[in-house]
């Protein structure tokens, strides 16, 4: 009996000596574990102090707005620049890394003068901006004043009158009835009228690289029973007294301006000057000769 007593004593002894153990390696795990979450959350407020400072000090924030523009010949008037330059310059002080710059450049092509539009972050504190405007080939006629329109036959601005470089662009006529409409309605609708104005870029480039003069004007008349625009263009040779009219359908490939230089040649070798000059196929030309006289050709120097 008193055997077993003592067997049970030295149980519990060992197993209290064990719980004990136990417990005080816990509390040593708590202990360390604790501090090393004490030390991390202290590092995280410093960092977090830290970034505060840093934006606060201007580190992260927009402090400059640098722009650089292209294609300035017969770009977007003053006004127009200065108030994107403006509305750019509202960035200064906006938070550099979470500006969304898609968004920016989304909105800023939606104005028409904008051709092309890019922005970059220069960290750490600066916004590069690179903008290409757009620039007038034509001059349409709309009624009342003018509408712009580039390469693409994009309609880009009204203007009341054509001043300065605008004065030399290519003056188009015609398309009075369709040009009654804001900017952004023309650019969606007018999808038959901005393929004729290209037709005309090409046939003008064709006409300036083949036979030089000058273009005074251009009609457009809608041919409603071939389903298709005629061209009558006013051109002046560069050795002509007089404009002669040019007249081209819009079917007509424009290569046959080769050929119209030879009978030009022609033409000015026996004195007899043209009045109409009307593209047929092939290369052929309907030539119609000024009668009365009033336009005459150059006389050739004498040796």
């Amino acid at each position: 009996m008193g055997s077993f007593s003592f067997r049970q004593r030295d149980w519990q002894g060992k197993h209290f000596f064990f719980l004990s153990l136990a417990v005080m390696t816990a509390s040593i795990i708590f202990l360390f574990a604790g501090r090393h979450l004490y030390n991390t959350l202290k590092q995280s407020e410093a960092s977090e102090s830290f970034i505060s400072r840093l934006m606060s000090g201007g580190g992260f924030l927009v402090q400059a707005v640098n722009v650089s523009e292209t294609d300035f010949g017969q770009a977007a008037p003053e006004p127009i620049r200065q108030q994107l330059k403006s509305q750019l310059n509202g960035f200064v002080g906006a938070n550099l890394m979470s500006l969304e710059l898609a968004d920016q450049v989304e909105g800023v092509l939606k104005t028409p003068w904008v051709r092309a539009f890019s922005v970059k972050r220069k960290w750490p504190s600066e916004l590069r901006v690179q903008i290409e405007w757009e620039r007038p080939h034509f001059a349409v006629f709309s009624g009342e004043g003018w509408v712009l329109a580039n390469q693409d036959a994009k309609f880009i601005a009204n203007s009341k009158a054509l001043f300065g470089l605008w004065a030399e662009l290519p003056q188009i006529f015609g398309l009075e009835l369709y040009l009654k409409r804001d900017i952004y309605s023309m650019n969606r609708s007018l999808k038959r009228e901005q393929r004729w104005l290209r037709s005309v870029l090409k046939l003008l480039n064709q006409l300036e690289s083949r036979l030089g003069g000058e273009v005074l004007r251009v009609d457009i008349e809608e041919d409603a029973w071939r389903n298709e625009a005629v061209f009558r263009v006013r051109w002046k040779p560069s050795l002509g007294t007089v404009p002669i009219d040019l007249r081209f359908s819009e079917s007509e490939s424009f290569d046959g301006f080769e050929s119209l230089q030879y009978i030009l040649s022609d033409l000015r070798a026996q004195g007899q000057y043209p009045k109409e000059v009307s593209a047929a196929l092939k290369g052929r030309w309907i030539v119609q000769i000024d009668e009365e006289g009033g336009g005459s050709w150059p006389k050739a120097s004498q040796p």
